[in-house]
């Protein structure tokens, strides 16, 4: 019964329903209602180059990278103490969760380096989903790894540099998945002085693989 999707807060989608109503639903039982298909499936050639053009334009834009400074910020004052909090755990374990309930102690005035700012902030992201929500899917498979994911990275490093220049406090919620990136970074912090924090968070496998 579900018509279209109207809204989203992490893995939970807001949707209307055919009788009028909204409710929420997670993201698998999203996909169980809306298939997912590439971009190039959607969009001709030139639809979808036109896409991949506006999305890099957009997130290399030096405006674009102040927006999402500010996002970082989550309203609060930068303070610039050196500190820095790493929140390990594979992907949907729930580490944005605990930083937004308030279960991690966060250094104060804190920069969060997430790309899930830069994907709040992007036009390109809701032009995406726009898409895929007038096509009546629930998503564009290959969007992110193919379109976004690369310009992305490029806009939190610069995010991430700048914040270790001027040592600011900072979050990282990562996967670790990439350890060599992760240790890098760890390095790069040290080397400039700041003092580290750890914590994981953990799920089952079949948890993370639900949400």
């Amino acid at each position: 019964d579900i018509a279209i999707v109207v809204a989203r807060a992490g893995d939970v989608f807001t949707v209307k329903c055919e009788d009028g109503t909204t409710r929420a639903v997670k993201d698998s039982e999203l996909k169980q209602v809306f298939p997912w298909m590439d971009v190039e499936a959607v969009l001709s050639s030139e639809e979808a180059s036109q896409l991949r053009s506006k999305t890099g334009a957009e997130l290399l834009d030096a405006s674009f990278a102040k927006k999402v400074a500010v996002a970082m910020a989550n309203d609060q004052e930068v303070q610039h103490d050196a500190q820095a909090l790493f929140v390990l755990g594979p992907s949907a374990a729930g580490k944005s969760h605990a930083l937004r309930n308030g279960s991690v102690e966060v250094p104060r005035g804190a920069l969060t380096l997430d790309g899930g700012f830069i994907r709040s902030v992007s036009t390109s992201w809701s032009k995406a989903l726009d898409i895929a929500k007038s096509k009546r899917l629930g998503g564009l498979t290959n969007y992110f790894k193919d379109y976004f994911k690369a310009p992305m990275d490029k806009v939190k490093n610069q995010a991430a540099d700048e914040a270790i220049r001027s040592r600011a406090n900072v979050v990282i919620p990562d996967t670790a998945s990439d350890f060599k990136a992760t240790t890098a970074m760890v390095s790069k912090l040290l080397a400039a002085g700041y003092s580290l924090r750890f914590m994981a968070v953990f799920a089952d496998k079949e948890v993370c693989e639900s949400r």
